[in-house]
């Protein structure tokens, strides 16, 4: 998948010349985690300061992003359901961090400040740009 390999690529790229880690989850993965499935992805979400990836749901991408030292996780909607995709990014973080055994308490999940989708095809788009934004940001410590 288009989405996937170009994620891959921005991640890759960062973690060559950067000075922190980051891990992108295919929307495969990173979607059946989202929708609470089980999850055979292993990773130690000590070693990267972020992880990202796009979550698929029916006809539409949106980009959850977990940023562990900081105990806090951001989702971005194209169509701009925040509040209750924070909430679900909320649980979904909360599940995903749990099950690698790391303490959880007093974690946050919220929204950046973002463009809306003006027409119902442009999401994809939107996500590959915000994760290169996120990536940018990060060697830049920004976010």
């Amino acid at each position: 998948m288009i989405l996937n390999a170009y994620i891959a690529n921005a991640v890759k790229k960062h973690n060559l010349g950067g000075n922190t880690k980051a891990l992108q989850i295919d929307s495969f993965e990173w979607t059946c985690i989202w929708e609470g499935k089980s999850s055979r992805f292993k990773c130690d979400p000590h070693q990267y300061h972020l992880i990202l990836g796009a979550v698929h749901e029916p006809g539409h991408w949106i980009l959850a992003a977990i940023y562990h030292s900081e105990r806090r996780s951001v989702v971005l909607d194209p169509m701009g359901n925040d509040s209750l995709k924070i909430k679900q990014c909320l649980t979904f973080t909360r599940a995903f961090v749990r099950k690698r055994g790391l303490f959880i308490s007093r974690w946050t999940a919220s929204t950046l400040p973002h463009i809306l989708q003006k027409d119902s095809t442009s999401c994809g788009v939107f996500v590959l740009k915000v994760d290169l934004s996120f990536l940018c940001n990060l060697c830049e410590g920004l976010l």
